[in-house]
């Protein structure tokens, strides 16, 4: 039976300042984190965006400081690439090493090694755990919704995992592609995250009507981006939304500004009535990495406010 409480049994825990904070996972960005605190436990969380803008690489700055940085047993599903190819991409990260030169198996200087022995020492005595898409015997298993969510159980009550991410949370192998599958996918890990406790993230591609919008301004994901996409904008707790210019071959904005390492980040849905602020990072491709541009930057506008919007090729005819 469902029961329910009284309001003042909620409000007990909110006048209680020494547990103010405590269920909040600082993300490490710190203007996001002034606005929304980080991410808060039980809570379904989506990073959007294009291919190529960035989902990647603002997983892995969340994993390693979590993981690494605050010691946060953390559990990883990356559908999109296999176990080697995610080691080479979270070792670039941490060691802010070149992504291409770990895959080539390039020599590295002195100090690159050094930074590499570093970063596996870091990331060997963190409590991280990567899902294995091979079974025993080098068996591929082709990840599922069910085998996700056992999988996921066992990780929380196991290890105290607190953090979850799924990497390409559309790879899951349900059979078929459509809406339908999309959004019971994502009520039952967001299910999953308030049963459990935890924080589960997911990254998740944008529907194709924004690549029929005018200019490389209105390239800008929207919340709407994510409707027929498991419609995700609907069932997320929190969507940040990313945006990188120079995959439109723009590289300054309408002020002159280079703009060619710029990582727009938008909050597209919150729980604290802040929308839509948009705040600068720089990301480096070859190192896998994002920081902040400007961490004491509060008063982040939304997109239509700022004045300082890509600037559009000029094509001569």
């Amino acid at each position: 039976m469902i029961q329910c409480l009284h309001i003042s049994k909620l409000l007990g825990n909110q006048a209680n300042e020494e547990r103010r904070g405590c269920n909040i996972i600082g993300t490490g960005i710190k203007p996001l984190d002034r606005i929304i605190g980080g991410f808060r436990l039980g809570e379904f969380v989506t990073i959007a965006g294009r291919p190529l803008m960035g989902k990647t690489e603002l997983c892995l700055h969340l994993i390693h400081k979590c993981a690494v940085e605050d010691k946060m047993p953390v559990a990883v599903y990356d559908m999109e690439n296999n176990d080697d190819t995610f080691a080479q991409q979270l070792l670039a990260n941490s060691a802010k090493l070149s992504c291409h030169k770990l895959r080539l198996g390039t020599e590295l200087s002195q100090e690159e090694k050094r930074r590499k022995e570093i970063a596996i020492k870091q990331l060997s005595d963190s409590p991280l755990y990567i899902n294995s898409s091979y079974a025993e015997g080098g068996i591929y298993m082709a990840p599922t919704m069910e085998n996700l969510q056992k999988s996921i159980r066992d990780v929380a009550m196991r290890y105290g995992v607190k953090a979850i991410f799924v990497m390409g949370l559309q790879y899951l192998n349900e059979g078929c592609s459509t809406n339908n599958i999309y959004r019971k996918q994502a009520l039952a890990l967001k299910n999953l995250a308030r049963e459990l406790n935890v924080v589960i993230i997911v990254t998740s591609f944008l529907n194709w009507c924004i690549e029929n919008r005018d200019g490389v301004a209105g390239k800008f994901p929207y919340l709407s981006d994510l409707r027929y996409v498991g419609d995700l904008d609907e069932i997320s707790d929190v969507v940040l939304g990313l945006f990188r210019p120079v995959m439109y071959d723009v590289t300054v904005d309408c002020m002159g500004n280079d703009i060619s390492r710029t990582l727009y980040l938008s909050l597209l849905k919150t729980s604290v009535g802040v929308d839509g602020c948009v705040m600068d990072l720089e990301i480096d491709r070859d190192t896998m990495s994002i920081c902040c541009k400007d961490e004491n930057c509060y008063n982040m506008r939304t997109w239509h406010d700022r004045p300082n919007k890509p600037k559009d090729k000029i094509v001569l005819e």
